[in-house]
């Protein structure tokens, strides 16, 4: 009885925490211009004339999942933008719920639990993407919810459920953006590595029939492997490292109360708890794969956004031995500083090194013009 009224509390602390992360969302709201990318093709979509940009057979979109996404949404009597807006404050109801419940899955006190969501509302760029109609909050928790599920999976033989469940998530995964293509890599090893053969086996099977699925049909409809968005944004090589470097710096700066307690508590976690170099090692790896593209241009730190759930993971895993109401007062703490540091907007952020505020405010202008 005890154990139940403290999961209550704590779901309804967790309701909370989500409705301040609306609330902050709200008053830092700027409209997103790629967002309406993704709406024009759900419009012409909708309307019967094809999976095109007014007409132009090309892959405006990168991610393929969060355009199926929107289509399921745009069958609701509901203007697209408002269905857009709406899918990204659920997505932020998703990555919340699911960091409390791969929390619980590691054997977190429903106290311990919170830290995750507490950390989450007071990140600007959450609250930020979550107000937007992007794909990146939700991209985000699938992230997390799948290194989750699996790094968490009991040991010995898989049942028929984790066999389709794997397969399954590893597909919806590689269909995110052909990015997760590294996360979906790493996965399989540890599952190799951890001697989970069968679950390799079924995994990369699912992701390879669901990202080669989008592929083939990428390359028959707009006859291209990859979506345009890869070619207009994303280059790859030594020329781009001294920008992606200096967008990773920018973010460090305001973010150093974070990193130091994640780097000291990774050194001591891994040796303990295994199942954490997975989660590491993405991190590592999203970083890095950021730095060589040469960082972003939206507002804030987008790029790094989809594993900042994994490295606030990693602090809750890691503080375990502390006592559940002084990690969470600290949780409290931090999220306040993150507040109080952003609310000043003065930081620089994105790979045209300007503002965040100042960023934020250009969308706000230009977006009626546009």
């Amino acid at each position: 009885m005890v154990r139940y009224r403290k999961d209550i509390l704590a779901l309804v602390a967790l309701g909370a925490v989500f409705a301040a992360a609306v609330v902050y969302a709200r008053r830092v709201y700027a409209p997103c211009d790629d967002t309406y990318i993704y709406l024009v093709y759900a419009k012409n979509f909708l309307a019967g004339n094809g999976l095109t940009y007014n007409g132009i057979k090309i892959q405006g979109f990168t991610s393929t999942l969060w355009m199926l996404i929107l289509l399921l949404g745009g069958v609701f009597p509901a203007r697209l933008p408002v269905v857009a807006e709406t899918l990204s404050a659920v997505s932020g109801l998703f990555v919340m719920v699911g960091a409390y419940w791969v929390s619980r899955r590691f054997g977190l006190s429903q106290i311990h639990a919170l830290v995750v969501p507490v950390l989450l509302a007071g990140t600007w760029d959450f609250v930020f993407y979550m107000g937007n109609g992007m794909e990146t909050v939700f991209l985000s928790g699938m992230i997390l919810v799948v290194i989750g599920t699996i790094v968490t999976a009991p040991r010995g033989e898989p049942s028929r459920t984790r066999l389709v469940l794997v397969p399954l998530l590893l597909g919806l995964l590689a269909l995110s953006r052909p990015e997760c293509a590294i996360i979906v890599a790493l996965i399989i090893a540890y599952l190799v590595w951890e001697r989970r053969y069968r679950e390799a086996i079924f995994g990369s099977g699912g992701a390879l029939v669901f990202a080669g699925t989008a592929v083939i049909i990428c390359r028959v409809v707009y006859r291209s492997w990859l979506p345009n968005t890869f070619h207009a944004k994303t280059g790859f090589g030594l020329e781009n490292i001294p920008q992606g470097w200096a967008y990773l710096t920018q973010f460090v700066r305001p973010e150093i109360i974070i990193l130091v307690p994640f780097v000291a508590l990774v050194v001591g976690i891994i040796p303990r708890d295994r199942r954490a170099l997975l989660m590491v090692a993405v991190i590592i790896a999203w970083i890095a794969q950021v730095v060589i593209r040469g960082g972003d241009n939206l507002v804030g730190f987008r790029a790094f956004l989809p594993v900042i759930p994994l490295v606030y993971m990693v602090i809750a895993v890691g503080a375990r031995r502390v006592a559940g109401p002084a990690v969470l007062v600290a949780a409290v703490l931090i999220t306040t500083i993150h507040v109080v540091n952003y609310r000043k907007m003065d930081i620089v952020a994105s790979s045209w090194q300007i503002p965040m505020s100042q960023h934020a405010e250009r969308w706000r202008n230009s977006f009626d013009g546009r």
